[in-house]
Parts: C-alpha cells; sequence; structure tokens
C-alpha cells in the first residue's frame, strides 16, 4: 500500500525523425499516458558531476505505484505531479523494479 502524494504519466512521444527528402527534423507530437496514484520520495539532489569545469545538481526520485492490474511496461520518460496538479518534471525512467513481497512497482527516476 503506498501513501499517494502525487501522480506520474508516461510520456508517449509520436512522430519525429527526419524528412527523408530534405534531411530536415519532423516536430515531435507528446502526449501523456493515464495518470497514475504513486508515492515519490527525493532519491538525490546533488550528485557530483562535472560540466565544463563546474558542479552540477541533478534531481533524481524514488517512485512508488501499486502494481497495475493490465501491467505496467516501463516508459523511458515519466511527467511527475503533486496533488495538486503542479508539475514537478518529466523524468528518464532509470530502473524499474517489480516488488512482488507487498504488490508495488519501485521506478527510479532522474533528470538528463
Amino acid at each position: 500500500m503506498i501513501i499517494q502524494n502525487g501522480n506520474i504519466e508516461p510520456v508517449i512521444v509520436t512522430d519525429g525523425g527526419y524528412d527523408p527528402t530534405s534531411g530536415y527534423p519532423l516536430d515531435e507530437t507528446v502526449t501523456y499516458g493515464a495518470k497514475v496514484p504513486c508515492q515519490y520520495i527525493l532519491n538525490n539532489s546533488r550528485q557530483m558531476m562535472l560540466a565544463n569545469g563546474e558542479r552540477l545538481e541533478t534531481e533524481g526520485y524514488q517512485i512508488l505505484i501499486e502494481q497495475q492490474p493490465q501491467g505496467f511496461t516501463k516508459p523511458d520518460k515519466v511527467r511527475l505531479s503533486d496533488l495538486s496538479g503542479n508539475d514537478i518534471g518529466v523524468f528518464v525512467v532509470d530502473s524499474m523494479e517489480h516488488l512482488d513481497a507487498v504488490s508495488e512497482i519501485r521506478i527510479i527516476a532522474k533528470v538528463r
């Protein structure tokens, strides 16, 4: 059982690619899947990385959802929002683990 403090939505990117005639990139269409209730926890906010000689702070979240009866495939990206509907951000899914003992799925998502 999770203690819901937000929702996640899979990010669905369609179209895109390159125009075969001109070689120019085509616009992508971004849509979002169904909202899934979740419990999110800030996993790390200071990952020491160097970008052009400077420290870069990144965010990562541990997200717990109930196992879905229709199944839940690992999306490439998810949009995370709080219970008020405020967007926290779009994050790349780093890993997804089924926790069968508690009927939950743990998702590790990070900014990239």
